[in-house]
């Protein structure tokens, strides 16, 4: 199966039959730290405080939140984040000596944080020949952001580039303990450094040579991204001990529900939103047939109600599919008997077979070319209702001719 840029987890249990599932990382993130700090918390490592902080930003957030790593001396960019008014948790510090914290960020929130987080890396320079607005003014922001598998060996580093004359700028390791660094290198100046890596890689043992990579700068600041098993990895050993014995704690219905979101009714602002969008289709689901009658579709609802399952109309036993969708671009209408679903035109929507493993991407149909299968199987259907209401008015009012059974053969 190709692999795919969609935040997903396949191979969920359903029974007996595997069934593969769409999860939001949001709503698993969210559950995991939780999880996480519970345990922290009733092992007296974890203030009561801190934990009602997480469970009211989760709450606001409907589990919708990033985290990343932030590096060096955090006071003023915290002010600067709240004199933004942007939303974010500073998030339990679970190493205390690697000169990190993390902070969950509100996904809606995350381009101006993002402006903030690039200013407070530009502080944060940890020295080379130039700082970052000189090496810009200098090349005419001729520059390239390089990484380099030589985390622990930062000042032996900066020594062979000054003795070099490389105009550089070492840049704040965003992933402590991930092995490589990154600095910010005129591009007339590349060659020297790569040049100088291929003769300082031949001095240190089990170097990846193919860990040198020229970056954007994009690329470097992504690596502060972080997944909540990096969060967990970033803990020092007590803590990840701790960690690693306990039994997943539930979560409490009111947490579970702050991070489920709910089938709208179309009379709420998102659905006009997604409506007058024109890089989306709408379709129209009938509730009790591809929804509530179908067994796997109600029960990943119900596990998981961060997704809408229901079966593709048109398709039945063998050749099955289910289409599954983030339940925001679903609506109830009034009558509570249909939903009214929304997916990209040009994107091809998560498909599961009958035997509930994902569709390639390669053949499903796109967000047009969906809507058209449904379109024309609602069209079969109202034909085909059409002429059964006609004969049945025709058989009542005695105008739908009767054939008699074909007359037994004379012996």
């Amino acid at each position: 199966m190709e692999q795919e840029n969609e935040r997903v987890l396949y191979n969920i249990q359903n029974g007996a039959r595997m069934v593969s599932i769409l999860l939001f990382a949001d709503a698993r993130m969210a559950l995991r730290l939780y999880q996480m700090f519970s345990r922290l918390h009733d092992q007296k490592l974890l203030k009561h405080g801190e934990m009602l902080e997480f469970e009211k930003f989760v709450k606001i957030t409907k589990g919708n939140f990033d985290l990343t790593n932030v590096p060096g001396n955090i006071s003023l960019f915290l002010h600067d984040l709240k004199q933004a008014q942007i939303r974010y948790c500073t998030m339990p510090d679970l190493n205390k000596s690697d000169g990190m914290i993390q902070v969950a960020v509100f996904s809606e929130d995350r381009q101006k944080f993002q402006a903030l987080f690039e200013q407070h890396i530009n502080r944060e320079l940890q020295g080379g020949q130039k700082g970052v607005k000189e090496l810009s003014h200098l090349t005419e922001n001729h520059v390239s952001y390089i990484s380099i598998p030589c985390e622990g060996a930062e000042q032996a580093i900066m020594e062979d580039l000054n003795a070099l004359k490389v105009n550089y700028a070492m840049l704040p390791d965003l992933y402590v303990g991930d092995g490589d660094i990154q600095l910010i290198v005129a591009n007339a100046d590349l060659n020297k450094v790569e040049q100088w890596f291929e003769q300082y890689k031949e001095k240190i043992a089990n170097v990846d040579p193919n860990r040198y990579q020229v970056l954007s700068k994009e690329e470097y600041l992504r690596k502060a991204e972080l997944t909540e098993e990096q969060y967990f990895q970033t803990s020092d050993e007590k803590t990840k001990n701790i960690l690693e014995q306990y039994d997943r704690k539930k979560p409490t219905v009111e947490f579970q529900e702050a991070i489920s979101p709910r089938i709208a009714p179309e009379e709420s602002p998102e659905f006009l939103k997604l409506k007058q969008d024109p890089d989306y289709e709408m379709v129209w689901i009938d509730k009790k047939a591809m929804v509530d009658e179908n067994p796997v579709a109600k029960d990943m609802m119900r596990r998981y109600p961060e997704q809408f399952v229901s079966r593709i109309p048109g398709t039945w036993g063998k050749k099955e599919e289910l289409l599954v969708l983030p339940s925001e671009n679903v609506f109830l209408t009034n009558s509570g008997k249909t939903y009214l679903a929304f997916f990209k035109k040009e994107e091809k929507p998560l498909v599961l077979n009958a035997s509930g493993k994902v569709v390639p991407i390669s053949i499903r149909r796109s967000g047009t070319e969906l809507k058209q299968h449904y379109s024309k199987v609602a069209d079969s259907l109202q034909k085909s209702s059409k002429l059964a209401l006609s004969k049945e008015a025709a058989m009542k009012t005695g105008r739908l001719e009767k054939f008699p059974a074909n007359p037994m053969k004379a012996k």
